[in-house]
């Protein structure tokens, strides 16, 4: 089976990891010491590199721009997964701009970084890609995640890079964030080949509203359901499998519109999973609905370019075949005329978790969408990127590391080309 490498860089990316790799753990039965607590069924070898006493390891990098962020992760309940090399500190600095992350301080700790992604790729035997948690809005995160892109697309130029990049809100923003997001993105914008937007306003919307729950923990177990949905038919062989190449070439249909978003179905908490079945119908109608995206616009607001249905647990094709015939006639769906099929797989083996939040249900749905309405995320964003600039307002923490007014005006100008791009596209589906 093909591996992939996870790249979790800067604070939101390393907490992101933390829920990943737990909840990869408990689908494959493994301590969080690494040793083998009960064979389950699957490939362990996509996730973990495996040594002759039976110790499980990451594959996985992580990266933080301050000691506080290493050290939590060497100190979390599983840290034994993590090598002690695949752990890199980066300097310390309070600049928390994309400026300090490109091309500051932090930015010297590329070669060890590269270094320590060359020595898990060599562990490979078939390298699928690599998945690239971190923050838009983060510092040193937005910064080095794009210098470290330039690098990865020239030394990987063909293997899939898939970003989980959490977009800077209202509620969770500081007042330069949308500088570092904009910048970040402008930057990267030909090096990704899929991009999975979140934002914590939509996730902390989604576990008060459904589980009654608001630690940031739990918005990162949310998460991490994607993310096992996405790698779940590798290691347990859904049918048909989906690869990561598969999925970029599913969902982008075209190479700037690399931006999905994702819901998860259902997203309960245990006290209401035990009373209802959850039909096939039931989850995917919700995953439909504006509430249990993961990123804070409403899908009714643009047209689905593509879809990718990831099912899990105990799924009959016929039941999926049956109720996407009915979205389709019912028109629930803006899907485009040129799309002309809904991208499924069944995994009838991922659902193995019981306990936690969301609970463990009979059966579980991961959509991710390309959707012209991601447009309203970069538009918000553009907004707040312009009420700043105008007034040039932090501009000097860029400028006195290097950078000009013309980075700032050609960065804001292709994020506007896209949305406008996103527009064309919905009214000539």
């Amino acid at each position: 089976m093909p591996e992939y490498i996870s790249i979790h860089v800067g604070h939101a990316g390393s907490m992101i990891g933390n829920a990943c790799w737990e909840l990869c753990c408990l689908e494959h039965g493994i301590q969080a010491d690494g040793t083998l607590l009960y064979s389950m069924p699957g490939d362990k070898s996509v996730s973990f590199i495996e040594s002759a006493n039976g110790q499980h390891t990451a594959r996985a990098v992580f990266v933080g721009p301050k000691s506080y962020v290493a050290d939590k992760v060497r100190t979390s309940t599983y840290h034994q997964l993590f090598h002690p090399e695949m752990i890199i500190k980066g300097s310390e600095d309070n600049g928390k701009t994309y400026a300090m992350g490109r091309y500051g301080q932090n930015s010297k700790v590329i070669e060890k970084v590269l270094e320590r992604i060359r020595i898990q790729a060599e562990n490979c035997n078939s390298l699928q890609g690599f998945l690239v948690f971190n923050s838009l809005g983060g510092g040193s995160s937005s910064g080095f995640t794009s210098l470290l892109m330039e690098h990865l697309t020239a030394d990987y130029h063909s293997t899939p890079k898939v970003h989980f990049s959490i977009l800077p809100t209202e509620d969770y923003l500081n007042m330069h964030n949308p500088y570092n997001a904009i910048l970040a993105t402008h930057a990267t914008m030909e090096l990704s080949d899929l991009v999975f937007l979140f934002d914590n306003e939509a996730l902390n919307k989604l576990c008060q509203r459904n589980m009654k729950l608001t630690l940031d923990g739990d918005l990162n177990r949310l998460i991490s359901r994607i993310v096992s949905s996405i790698t779940g038919s590798l290691r347990f062989g859904g049918f048909p499998t989906v690869s990561l190449t598969d999925l970029v070439t599913n969902l982008v249909p075209s190479p700037r519109f690399h931006f999905s978003m994702a819901s998860y179905a259902p997203a309960v908490d245990p006290q209401m999973a035990r009373p209802f079945p959850f039909s096939v119908d039931q989850i995917t109608r919700s995953c439909f609905e504006p509430g249990n995206q993961m990123l804070n616009v409403n899908p009714f607001n643009g047209r689905y370019l593509s879809c990718c249905l990831l099912y899990g647990g105990n799924v009959m094709l016929k039941d999926v075949d049956a109720t996407i015939a009915t979205i389709k006639a019912q028109r629930t769906a803006q899907i485009g005329s040129w799309s002309p099929v809904l991208n499924v797989s069944i995994n009838n083996m991922s659902l193995v978790v019981r306990g936690g939040n969301p609970a463990y249900t009979e059966r579980a749905l991961c959509l991710l969408s390309n959707n012209t309405a991601v447009k309203d995320a970069w538009n918000r964003l553009s907004d707040s990127f312009e009420a700043l600039y105008s007034r040039r307002a932090f501009f000097h923490w860029y400028q006195r590391l290097g950078m000009q007014e013309q980075d700032f005006d050609n960065a804001i100008d292709n994020i506007k080309d896209l949305c406008q791009e996103y527009e064309k596209a919905e009214f000539n589906i």
